[in-house]
C-alpha cells in the first residue's frame, strides 16, 4: 500500500502542466503616443490625449508636458482618439464645449470685453491661440494585445504616430490708401468670421464672429511718399463651412488735422479674400479707391499711431471703395 501511494504521488507531481509566467496588468494594454509638431510655429509646452470607448464609458485622459512621447494605457474595446497641443485650462482665448464626448467637441472663441461706440454693436471675439489637433477613429484595442503585451519577458507596446494639424489661420490684411502722409492712427473690425471649430468632423461653424484688427503697421513708398499701404495681422478659425453671412472689413482711419477728422469705409470682402489651406493662411489684399482728404496737419507729428485711444471729437467723412 505504501508503494501505491509512492507512486500515485509521483505521478501527480511529473503529470502536472507547466504555463509561462504572466504578469497582472489588469487587463489593460499600454499605447505609446508619439507626436509631430511641427505645423504649429513652434512646439508647444505641453499636450492632452483623450480616448474615447465606443461602449459609451468615460474617456482616458492624458495632459502632459512631455509633448514628443507619452503613454496611454487603455482596456480592450474601440475608441476614437484625439490629440491637441496644450490643455484645455492653458487656452485663455478658447473655450471648449462638449469634452464629454467625442462628437460633441467644439472649440470656440471668446467674447471680447468691450463697449467701444465706434463697434456700433458689433460683439467682437478675441483672436484664438494657434490650436492644432489630431484624430483616430475606431482604434482597436484586442484581447491578443493585451495577452501578448501581457506575456512579453520584456516590456513593449502599441504605438501611434500623430502628426496634428493646425486648425487656425494667419489672417494678413493689407490696404493701399492714397494720400498716406494725412494718415494718423486706424482701428478696425472684421466680420462674419467663423468662430468654433467642431474637431470629431473638421467643420468650422458659427460665422458671424467678428475680430478687431488693433495694430496695424504702415509703409510708404520710397519714390512717392503720398502713396502707401497699412498691414495687420491676427489668427482666426477661417471661413464657416456653413452658410454664413457677407464678410465685411469696417476701418475708421484718424487723420492729423488738429480736429481729428475720421474717415470711415466698409469693404464687402468675400470675393478679395485667399486662403491657402497649405500655409493656413488667409490673406485679404484692399485698395481705397478714393485718396484721403487733404488736411492742415497739427503740430510736427509726422508718425503713424495705431493705438485705439484718443479719438474723441471727430469729423467722420465717409470715403467711397
Amino acid at each position: 500500500m505504501k508503494y501505491l501511494i509512492y507512486i500515485l504521488l509521483i505521478c501527480v507531481l511529473f503529470g502536472c502542466e507547466r504555463r509561462p509566467l504572466i504578469r497582472e496588468t489588469g487587463g489593460s494594454c499600454t499605447i505609446i503616443i508619439n507626436t509631430n509638431w511641427s505645423q504649429l510655429p513652434h512646439k508647444p509646452l505641453g499636450m492632452s490625449v483623450r480616448c474615447y470607448p465606443r461602449d459609451g464609458g468615460l474617456p482616458t485622459i492624458v495632459q502632459t508636458n512631455n509633448v514628443e512621447k507619452t503613454e496611454v494605457r487603455l482596456k480592450e474595446g474601440v475608441y476614437d482618439i484625439v490629440v491637441f497641443n496644450q490643455i484645455p485650462s492653458d487656452f485663455r482665448r478658447l473655450k471648449f464645449v462638449g469634452l464629454d464626448l467625442y462628437n460633441t467637441i467644439e472649440i470656440g472663441s471668446v467674447p471680447a470685453v468691450t463697449d467701444a461706440e465706434w463697434l456700433e454693436g458689433i460683439q467682437t471675439h478675441e483672436h484664438p491661440e494657434h490650436f492644432a489637433t489630431e484624430t483616430l477613429d475606431g482604434f482597436e484595442v484586442n484581447r491578443d494585445m493585451i495577452n501578448i503585451q501581457s506575456q512579453a519577458t520584456t516590456p513593449s507596446s502599441h504605438s501611434i504616430n500623430f502628426r496634428p494639424s493646425k486648425v487656425t489661420y494667419l489672417l494678413k490684411a493689407k490696404v493701399e490708401i492714397q494720400n498716406i502722409q494725412y494718415l494718423r492712427s486706424v482701428r478696425s473690425v472684421i466680420c462674419n468670421l467663423s468662430g468654433s471649430y467642431r474637431i470629431c468632423d473638421c467643420r468650422r461653424e458659427n460665422g458671424d464672429a467678428s475680430h478687431c484688427l488693433d495694430l496695424w503697421e504702415l509703409s510708404i513708398d520710397e519714390d512717392d511718399k503720398t502713396r502707401g499701404y497699412i498691414t495687420s495681422s491676427i489668427e482666426v478659425f477661417g471661413i464657416s463651412d456653413a452658410e454664413s453671412i457677407e464678410k465685411k472689413l469696417k476701418l475708421h482711419l484718424q487723420l492729423k488735422d488738429k480736429k481729428r477728422t475720421e474717415v470711415t469705409t466698409e469693404f464687402a470682402v468675400d470675393k478679395d479674400i485667399k486662403i491657402d489651406n497649405t500655409k493656413m493662411e488667409i490673406t485679404l489684399n484692399l485698395q481705397l479707391k478714393t485718396p484721403l482728404p487733404e488736411v492742415e496737419i497739427e503740430g510736427t507729428d509726422g508718425g503713424f499711431d495705431a493705438e485705439i485711444g484718443g479719438w474723441d471729437d471727430d469729423i467722420i467723412q465717409d470715403v467711397e471703395i
